[in-house]
C-alpha cells in the first residue's frame, strides 16, 4: 500500500528532526578554531580539501579562517591570541622565535617552495628590466634573498630597477597586470593565470629551493600544552587531506575546490592540479616538517645576516603532531 500524505508529512517531519538534532549534537561536540592564513591560493589548497571533503568534520573540527594579507601578521596575532593556528612561511616562524616569541610550529602546510617571478610579455631577459618597476613580497626574504642573488648573476646592480613590496601574492599579480610593475614573484594559481594571460616565467623558484621548507602551522605553546588532542586531531585531518589530494580519483573533487577558494578558471585550476601531482609534490605525507628543510631555512637566513645564530629544528618544531 501507498504511504498517505499524512504518513509521507510525519516521515518527512521526522527526518527533518533527526537531521537537525545531528547538526545540533555535531554543532555542541565540534571544536571551533580560530586559524589565520595569508590568502586565497593553492598553499592552503588542501585545508580547504579538509573542509569541502567532510575531513574536517569526521574530526569534529570547524575553521574560522581570517585572511591578513601577509605571514608576519599571521604570526603576530598566533602570539596576541587573536588565532589558535595559522600558516606562515617557516622562515617567519624561525625570525618570531629568534625574536622570543613563544610559539612553534607542528606541522607543514605546503613543505615545497612552489613561487615563480613572472614577466610582463615585453620582458624577454634580465637586460629588459633595466629602469623597471618590479614588487617583492619583503625586503629581507627568502624571494628578495634570491632575486638579489639572480639579478648580480645576471649582471644587473640594485639600482638598476624601482623595487615595491607587498606581503600579498595575490596583490603582487595584480599590479603585475595591472601595468603598475614588470616583474613579480607569484604562487599557484597566479603564475598559471598569468601565464595564460601572456606573462612569462622568468625565474622558476623551484630549481633554487629544492630542500626549502615553505609554510608551516604555528601555535603558541602554552595553547598547545593545554589543546594537544585537539592540535592532533587537526594534523590528522590536514594529512587526510593531502593523501585525498594526491588520489588521482580526486581530482574532480580537488579542481572544484580550488576554484570555489581561489576564484580562478577550472582550466588553470586543473593544470595547477596536474603540476602539483605529476611534478611539485608540494604537500608532505602526514603533514611532516623534516629537521632538513628547517634547517635549510635558518642556514639561509645565517647566510644572509638575517640572523647571528640558529638553534637546532627542535628549537622551532614541535614533532609530538607531524610526521
Amino acid at each position: 500500500m501507498l504511504p498517505n500524505r499524512r504518513t509521507l508529512l510525519a516521515g518527512s517531519a521526522g527526518l527533518l528532526a533527526a537531521t537537525a538534532l545531528r547538526g545540533t549534537a555535531f554543532a555542541q561536540a565540534a571544536r571551533t578554531l580560530q586559524f589565520g592564513d595569508v590568502s586565497r591560493t593553492a598553499a592552503s589548497w588542501t585545508l580547504e580539501l579538509a573542509r569541502t571533503s567532510g575531513i574536517l568534520d569526521h574530526e569534529k573540527l570547524v575553521l574560522e579562517t581570517t585572511y591578513v594579507g601577509n605571514n608576519p601578521a599571521v604570526a603576530q596575532q598566533v602570539v596576541g591570541g587573536a588565532f589558535d593556528l595559522g600558516v606562515t612561511t617557516v622562515e617567519t616562524a624561525i625570525r618570531a622565535v629568534e625574536s622570543g616569541a613563544p610559539i612553534v610550529m607542528i606541522a607543514s602546510g605546503m613543505l615545497k617552495f612552489p613561487y615563480a617571478f613572472m614577466a610582463a610579455p615585453s620582458i624577454n631577459g634580465p637586460a629588459d628590466l633595466k629602469g623597471k618597476k618590479i614588487i617583492l613580497d619583503l625586503p629581507k626574504s627568502f624571494l628578495s634573498y634570491n632575486w638579489n642573488k639572480w639579478s648580480r648573476a645576471n649582471h644587473l646592480e640594485p639600482n638598476d630597477v624601482e623595487i615595491v613590496y607587498d606581503g600579498s601574492s595575490a596583490n603582487r599579480f595584480a599590479a603585475l597586470v595591472a601595468g603598475a610593475v614588470v616583474l613579480a614573484p607569484v604562487t599557484q594559481p597566479l603564475d598559471f593565470m598569468a601565464l595564460d594571460r601572456g606573462y612569462k616565467k622568468l625565474i622558476d623558484m623551484s630549481t633554487f629551493a629544492n630542500t626549502f621548507g615553505f609554510t608551516g602551522i604555528v601555535a603558541k605553546r602554552d595553547w598547545l600544552d593545554k589543546n594537544v588532542a585537539v592540535a592532533k586531531a587537526f594534523v590528522r585531518a590536514g594529512s587526510a587531506a593531502n593523501d585525498y589530494f594526491y588520489d588521482r580519483k580526486n581530482r574532480d573533487a580537488a579542481v572544484a575546490a580550488l576554484v570555489a577558494f581561489s576564484k580562478v578558471e577550472p582550466a588553470i585550476a586543473g593544470k595547477v592540479y596536474d603540476y602539483y601531482t605529476t611534478q611539485l609534490h608540494p604537500y608532505a605525507k602526514n603533514m611532516a616538517l623534516p629537521d632538513a628543510n628547517v634547517k635549510a631555512v635558518a642556514d639561509y637566513l645565517l647566510e644572509a645576516g638575517e640572523l647571528k645564530s640558529a638553534g637546532p629544528p627542535s628549537k622551532y618544531v614541535d614533532h609530538r603532531f607531524a610526521g
